[in-house]
């Protein structure tokens, strides 16, 4: 309304005489007029310099300037065919897939219609669709398509063995696939899909290319790979793939911050989990090795334990600390020995500060398990064999008050067989035991008083 209120104004400015022409074509025109006069400034510029001497400072400047002028005119041509050419492109091609990739900064540099690119293997009723633009390549089929950011999109020559020179081999975030040419002719795509910007040099007054390096940064979102899907990375890429120091983060939360190699986290990395029951997170911070924790690092779990060892394959694995809970809480404990596949596993000391127990011995499948030593704040001293995480078969029970007992247990702290008993002052007990340590045991056996009889057997009295 205000464009129409003042029509006659941007006529005027515009240089237009036609009435007839729409407001929207005026301003088109006003805004482009600029770029007409350039050329013109620029051969004023180069008459004006023939007023100098050549070697004079003077004459330099107004050469430089014109020639930067030329350039700005021609590098503002380019633009506008570009436009022109993507607008036309829009009016051609109507509908839902063309106006979802609709940007007012994107330009069409070709598509597949009208060029001899074909997708190898394809099926022989496929339909390929492949339209180029200045930030990424477009793969339409039938009613879906998918957009590759030029940013992480590689391309390189492709030799076929038939002898076709007229192939590139498009390598993305998560696939490969292989374009071939009619012609050679057809292989100045390559200067597009290398996703390469130009630039002025000032200097030259030409349009200068730059080569994109395999090694760049970038953002991208993935939506294949499974283990991957709809998270996004941010850093550094090595054709095609994470590689270097990068963040991987996914919707659920689970972050990942370090090092990349050829695709997966390798190296020194951060890696947050959230736990949603307890509405706090999981750390681990240390080594990776081809996408898993491998090698020393310090897992933090949301229920509070800490372990801080050795990993291999996201496992716990090899010599490992783990503690479980604070001195003020209701179970604190500590284990440090051998782990296997996040299991102890050989030898290992656990220190149950709760019941006051310190084990120290062997370990199978997360129990204790073979020879191992109980001490216990009470000044309980058991050393012998367990079995499924309980004192079962033959052991040696040390008190604090000098009483010991040596046999056979089926259970933690419960004699269960043949055994001696042996009190304070020497004498003992030898036949079958049954009973808790401490809770009252039954005895079945003979009773000996070695500083009374002085070895005399026969004078001994059977209970």
């Amino acid at each position: 309304e205000l464009l129409n209120r003042n029509l006659q104004t941007l006529q005027q400015l515009s240089e237009v005489t036609d009435e007839s022409i729409h407001a929207a074509d005026l301003l088109h025109i006003l805004f482009y007029m600029p770029i007409r006069h350039l050329h013109e400034y620029a051969r004023v510029l180069l008459k004006l310099a023939t007023c100098f001497e050549v070697v004079s400072k003077e004459y330099y400047k107004l050469q430089e300037v014109s020639c930067q002028c030329e350039a700005l005119g021609q590098y503002l041509k380019k633009k506008r065919k570009e436009a022109e050419y993507t607008y036309s492109f829009w009016k051609t091609f109507p509908g839902k897939m063309t106006d979802s990739l609709r940007k007012p900064e994107r330009r069409l540099i070709c598509e597949s219609s009208n060029r001899g690119l074909t997708l190898q293997h394809a099926g022989r009723f496929s339909i390929n669709w492949f339209i180029l633009f200045n930030d990424a390549l477009v793969h339409a089929q039938f009613s879906t398509h998918h957009i590759f950011p030029l940013v992480t999109l590689w391309v390189e020559p492709h030799f076929e063995e038939n002898g076709n020179l007229n192939a590139l081999k498009i390598t993305t975030a998560e696939e490969q696939f292989i374009l071939t040419a009619a012609s050679p002719l057809e292989k100045a795509v390559d200067h597009a899909l290398s996703g390469a910007q130009e630039y002025m040099n000032p200097g030259l007054g030409s349009p200068m290319r730059s080569e994109p390096p395999i090694s760049r940064t970038a953002s991208y979102t993935f939506y294949k790979d499974p283990r991957l899907k709809e998270a996004t990375y941010e850093g550094r890429w090595l054709s095609g793939k994470p590689h270097g120091k990068g963040v991987l983060q996914w919707p659920d939360g689970r972050m990942y911050t370090g090092d990349f190699r050829n695709g997966l986290e390798d190296g020194y990395g951060e890696y947050i989990i959230p736990n949603k029951t307890l509405k706090k997170n999981d750390h681990y911070q240390g080594h990776w090795k081809e996408g898993k924790m491998h090698g020393h690092g310090i897992y933090k779990y949301a229920t509070g334990e800490v372990y801080e060892g050795c990993f291999q394959d996201n496992m716990r694995h090899g010599h490992g600390l783990l503690r479980s809970g604070k001195l003020t809480s209701s179970c604190p404990s500590m284990f440090i020995g051998q782990w296997a596949r996040d299991r102890k596993m050989g030898y290992g000391v656990f220190d149950d500060i709760t019941r006051g127990e310190k084990y120290m011995g062997m370990w199978l499948d997360d129990v204790r398990h073979g020879n191992g030593v109980v001490v216990t704040q009470f000044g309980l001293y058991y050393e012998g064999a367990f079995s499924n995480n309980k004192m079962v078969g033959y052991g040696i029970l040390l008190s604090e008050d000098d009483t010991s007992f040596e046999g056979e247990f089926s259970d933690d702290w419960i004699l269960n067989g043949k055994g001696v008993l042996t009190m304070q002052n020497d004498d003992y007990f030898e036949g079958t035991f049954s009973g808790e340590w401490g809770a009252g045991i039954k005895v079945a056996g003979t009773y000996f008083k070695p500083n009374l009889y002085e070895n005399d057997r026969e004078k001994s009295r059977v209970l």
